[in-house]
């Protein structure tokens, strides 16, 4: 009976957590004029800043863990989106986040049904040029942007890195650990850094099979 009574008592502090920061997350959503659908949920807090010329699309059905309640993996911070002047990003329905980043300084598509594991991050700009007479100035003349985009049902495991100018295609994975600096076709699986392929979606679930 007390495990009972404690696995409820869990239960229903869960549910009163996801409402709250679901209610405080897509507040600061209006707050930041994002365009948001039904069923967006958040269960901690999210660092979330737009700039005024800068907009945002989010899907029905996302649902962002943001610290280490729902998901420990990455949950020592919490999930963070920035989104520059002039830059667009979009989170395709039903996709879902876990303690990740997203910094987009031109354009970041995620498409539908995907999964950004636990401190995932995006990027599509390099932030600072390579040349380092270029770096000393303010603002740097050399920072190079490129947009990225990730289609359908991808999925990118945790603590993995994809960089500027970077296109997955649907039902890839992205294994953890990734650094991805080029495009990945769909149906495959690449891992390592820098990210190569190591195999498709297809043979692994035959390897399964045939175990």
């Amino acid at each position: 009976m007390r495990g009972l009574i404690l696995r409820l008592t869990r239960k229903v502090g869960g549910l009163c957590r996801l409402g709250w920061w679901t209610g405080v997350v897509r507040t600061k959503l209006l707050f930041n004029r994002v365009e948001f659908g039904s069923r967006v949920r958040a269960t901690g807090p999210v660092h979330l800043v737009v700039h005024p010329d800068g907009t945002m699309r989010i899907g029905d059905g996302v649902l962002i863990n943001s610290g280490s309640r729902r998901n420990p993996v990455g949950g020592g911070g919490r999930c963070i989106i920035d989104v520059g002047p002039g830059a667009h990003l979009e989170i395709g329905a039903n996709t879902g986040m876990s303690n990740c980043e997203i910094i987009c300084r031109k354009r970041i598509v995620v498409g539908q049904y995907s999964l950004l594991g636990g401190n995932s991050r995006i990027y599509d700009s390099d932030f600072h040029s390579i040349d380092s007479v270029m770096r000393r100035s303010r603002p740097d003349p050399g920072i190079r942007s490129e947009g990225v985009e990730l289609g359908d049902d991808v999925f990118v495991g945790a603590h993995a890195t994809i960089l500027k100018g970077v296109k997955i295609g649907p039902h890839a994975v992205i294994g953890a650990g990734a650094v991805v600096t080029k495009s990945v076709p769909g149906e495959e699986i690449w891992a390592g850094n820098p990210a190569r392929r190591i195999g498709s979606v297809g043979e692994k679930a035959v390897e399964r099979q045939e175990r």
